[in-house]
């Protein structure tokens, strides 16, 4: 409303409405409601769920009375009782351990010791030494492992052991090294396999080998399958027998 005093006209807010002046400038504007802070603590009480309270006008934290609860609620806030870890036994870190061993290790469940493990595979030289430590004896033949002879069971395709012995050995290179003559049958198949390689020689690549060809000696080529199997393929004539002194492939 309006109101003159002795000095000018002055505009005064009436109830619920405010008046702000900026020089000549009035702005009329509904008057807030102030709400009372017990107003505005009940209506957020009301909205509380599992897990706070609600109690003389303040939210707190609820903890539940369930039986093994480790939660206190103390003048510095929530406290968790951690209880103590069981101790871990040495044992127990054996026996963990010793489930994670791999292939080339052994676990005693007993003594609850971790070891190597030597292979039981043809050609193996390897030992636990008289120390306790791992130990592979020097050998004559440039550090080669002992000769394992061929049988007519490890030839295939009609193929026979010729009149020097067939024989191989694992040198420390890694390398299979091979001696003696495979005698060819009447008719060989091209491509076709003329040995199984034995247990402790497969390789993991292959090379060139010589073999006997009527009337003279020519190269052919010789590839291991992921089975073992030797396959002899050759170009041209007929082959008659091959020297395997001149097989050398990667272990």
């Amino acid at each position: 409303m309006g109101r003159c005093s002795g000095c000018g006209c002055e505009l005064v807010a009436g109830p619920g409405m405010r008046v702000d002046r900026a020089g000549d400038t009035y702005v009329i504007a509904p008057q807030p409601e102030i709400v009372p802070c017990g107003q505005v603590a009940d209506c957020v009480g009301a909205t509380v769920r599992r897990g706070l309270a609600y109690v003389q006008s303040r939210a707190e934290v609820r903890l539940s009375a369930q039986a093994g609860q480790g939660l206190t609620l103390g003048p510095a806030g929530l406290a968790y009782d951690y209880p103590e870890p069981e101790p871990i036994t040495c044992p127990e870190v054996a026996d963990c351990v010793g489930a994670t061993a791999g292939p080339s290790l052994t676990y005693d469940p007993v003594t609850r010791k971790l070891g190597p493990r030597v292979s039981a595979a043809a050609g193996n030289t390897l030992s636990i030494g008289t120390d306790g430590g791992l130990y592979r004896p020097a050998s004559a033949g440039g550090g080669a492992g002992p000769w394992q002879t061929l049988t007519a069971g490890d030839l295939r395709g009609g193929w026979t052991l010729g009149a020097t012995a067939p024989r191989w050995r694992r040198r420390v290179d890694g390398y299979i090294q091979w001696q003696g003559i495979l005698a060819a049958p009447g008719a060989p198949t091209n491509g076709a396999a003329i040995l199984q390689v034995p247990a402790g020689a497969m390789p993991d690549r292959a090379y060139a080998l010589v073999v006997v060809l009527e009337p003279g000696s020519s190269w052919a080529h010789v590839r291991v399958t992921a089975a073992g199997a030797v396959e002899l393929v050759w170009d041209e004539g007929v082959p008659i027998s091959v020297n395997l002194a001149m097989l050398a492939y990667g272990g």
